[in-house]
């Protein structure tokens, strides 16, 4: 089997210098393809190629050290296989859920019942409640939501995250008759006295749900002077007609099939691509054998998806991307409601997203090593200088992971704090620069040995202005982190942090008004 064979350096090495090529010498991309060409006996895939070329680190005239080369290869016939392993995971999952689809269609088609509206009888609204942001309110406690269709009536306290942006993850089932109910969100606030006070409402038409499908919303909550006071993240499906339901789901599950051999096919020709010049012919005509297994066999193994993004051919993941909607999994309980499925969307690996997952979880452990650091050296020049605003400037970087607040502004801000207290270190510097010249007896206030105390404290100094420099490189790696959206984590010995899921703001200003 392909996926079972992998390529050497050694190997890959070995085959090189049959050509000619040695080690530790820089070659350009032109003489990189004419070897690939000589070992496979006709021109190699320049797409391919090229793809390969660009991973490596050049230098000024655009050559390569052949060993870098022959790791980027590696990297790639590595990234194909996981590729390939989970195009065939997802063909499996989808022909089993069109199978689903399609036996729950003929199911329903004679045993639902619609009514006078042309709606399911047992017809319901879905409502899943993710998060609040942004709100503008002050003195309180904790919120909560209440959700009012017609007559029906529910509410739910926030569960976890901070006041000001509480998470919710709370799902609302309600029965829908006529398609014409009015639907009624508020966010409420509740003081240290258990008194409610309204922050903000919205109103949702359930025209807009006509669609069946999943459908993500961000509402605009406003107070009764018409201001917006809060954002409510939630997601709404309405299922009237189980029968079409299925029937597109199944179309759409068809679709992705579709598409996913086609990339299976394209994942398999480039690994082929790239293993073949560094195989004899009798392992050519195996690997190439193996590559043809049939691809429609049965599947039973079935998992629910939301969201799916299918990335085309090239395995580095630098072309345009065509992007597909997910059928949205449904699944009935024991009341034959129905229940949306969170699930987490795929990401297809490539290079570029591991090295810049990789990255950030690098610059993290560094970024913590530094702001101990920091904060230790801060520590001891309080012997001899007033540092309480670095001590505080090390509480606020070591938030960053505590609190994970990996938030865009709030490292912005934090970063120009960092750099405001390396301005200060150098004028402290240049007004105190005597004191490496200082004795005992040009220092009698700090009495015997305090020329050693003071000239610590200044070399003290010294070291976390280099600290807060290396710092500052790693504060804008985070900032650019937390503005692409990257999610990251650290381990430190059996505890371990997640950053980029809360996005905490500590320095965001809340402002608002109590409501009658």
């Amino acid at each position: 089997m392909s996926l079972d064979f992998t390529p050497q350096l050694s190997t890959i090495l070995a085959s090189f210098s049959r050509v000619s090529l040695v080690q530790q010498q820089y070659y350009t991309s032109d003489q990189l393809f004419t070897a690939l060409d000589k070992l496979l006996g006709r021109q190699f895939d320049r797409e391919v190629a090229q793809q390969l070329f660009e991973q490596c680190q050049t230098n000024q005239k655009r050559q390569v050290i052949l060993e870098d080369f022959c790791q980027v290869v590696l990297e790639a016939d590595k990234i194909l296989k996981k590729k390939i392993t989970s195009t065939l995971d997802f063909n499996k999952q989808y022909e089993q859920e069109k199978r689903e689809c399609d036996n729950n269609s003929q199911a329903a088609k004679h045993t639902q019942s619609l009514n006078n509206y042309g709606v399911d009888r047992d017809s319901q609204l879905q409502l899943l409640v993710v998060a609040a942001s942004g709100i503008q309110f002050n003195d309180f406690l904790r919120t909560f939501v209440k959700i009012r269709v017609d007559q029906q009536e529910q509410q739910q306290y926030s569960q976890t995250g901070d006041k000001f942006e509480p998470v919710f993850n709370h799902q609302f089932s309600f029965s829908i008759q006529s398609g014409q109910e009015q639907i009624a969100i508020q966010l409420f606030a509740q003081d240290k006295t258990n008194q409610s006070l309204l922050i903000g409402e919205a109103r949702l038409e359930l025209d807009q749900f006509y669609e069946q499908t999943v459908q993500e919303l961000s509402l605009q909550l406003k107070n009764t002077k018409g201001q917006v006071t809060a954002i409510l993240k939630l997601e709404a499906q309405w299922i009237y007609n189980k029968e079409k339901y299925y029937k597109e789901m199944s179309e759409k599950y068809t679709q992705h099939i579709a598409q996913l051999r086609n990339d299976l096919e394209d994942y398999k020709k480039d690994l082929f691509a790239i293993q073949e010049p560094f195989l004899d012919q009798q392992s050519r005509n195996t690997l190439q054998q193996s590559l043809r297994q049939n691809v429609n066999q049965p599947y039973n193994q079935a998992q629910a998806y939301q969201q799916q993004q299918i990335q085309p051919s090239s395995f580095y993941g630098n072309q345009q991307q065509q992007v597909f909607q997910q059928p949205v999994a449904i699944q009935k309980n024991v009341n034959d409601n129905f229940v949306i499925q969170q699930q987490v969307p795929n990401k297809n690996l490539t290079i570029n997203q591991v090295s810049a997952d990789t990255q950030i979880n690098e610059d993290l452990e560094y970024g913590f090593l530094l702001i101990g650091i920091l904060a230790l050296l801060s520590t001891f020049e309080c012997f001899a200088r007033p540092a309480y605003v670095d001590i505080i400037l090390a509480v606020l970087l070591l938030l960053i992971i505590l609190r994970d607040c990996f938030n865009e502004n709030y490292l912005k801000i934090v970063l120009i704090l960092n750099v405001l207290t390396m301005i200060m270190d150098i004028v402290w510097l240049g007004i105190y620069k005597h004191w490496w010249q200082a004795s005992d007896e040009t220092l009698p206030a700090w009495g015997d040995d305090g020329a050693s105390v003071v000239k610590l404290t200044y070399m003290f100094c010294v070291f976390n202005l280099i600290t807060k420099a290396a710092l500052c490189y790693f504060i804008f790696h985070y900032y650019q982190a937390a503005k692409n959206k990257q999610q990251a984590k650290l381990k430190i010995w059996q505890l371990e942090f997640q950053m980029g899921v809360l996005n905490q703001n500590l320095f965001k200003l809340q402002q608002g008004e109590l409501l009658n």
